[in-house]
């Protein structure tokens, strides 16, 4: 099963890696308006050769990483504001994967990231996620600065 589940993350990374992905989250923004229908977010979702991989109830927390302007979303509508919040925060954001890892009821993905902030400020960045897979969808990821932390958050240790 825990293979299957790394899978599933890669086919929703796969789509992406390598590449900017604000001007696709600026696509999808721009289409969902100021005040984003649920099933016109999923409808995107669908048509999305990565993201169809999100499960309709699909968590973001990002409470364990300062300064990124939201702890947790969830679901269609709160993950396509968190997108327009994106636009904001991010002229441009590049991720690669370092490596997926089996942690059992977690997928841990290490990445890269190559981003320009506001101003066209470079940061480069170590992120660690983890995906959780339900239905044969993402449905969660939590993102931590360090190997670590996210070890911990999975009740493991290094």
């Amino acid at each position: 099963m825990s293979q299957q589940d790394i899978e599933v993350v890669r086919r929703l990374d796969d789509p992406s890696e390598g590449k900017d992905v604000m001007p696709r989250i600026r696509e999808a923004v721009a289409h969902f308006g100021p005040d984003p229908d649920p099933a016109v977010v999923l409808a995107w979702w669908a048509e999305d050769p990565g993201w169809r991989h999100l499960h309709a109830d699909f968590e973001w927390d990002s409470s364990a990483v300062a300064g990124v302007g939201f702890s947790t979303v969830k679901g269609p509508r709160e993950v396509a504001l968190w997108w327009a919040d994106w636009t904001e925060a991010w002229h441009s954001y590049v991720y690669r994967t370092v490596e997926y890892r089996d942690l059992g009821d977690w997928v841990l993905g290490q990445y890269d990231i190559e981003a320009q902030g506001p101003g066209e400020v470079p940061v480069e960045m170590k992120v660690f996620q983890l995906w959780k897979v339900r239905e044969g969808k993402v449905a969660a990821c939590r993102v931590f600065t360090s190997e670590s932390e996210a070890l911990e958050a999975a009740g493991l240790s290094e």
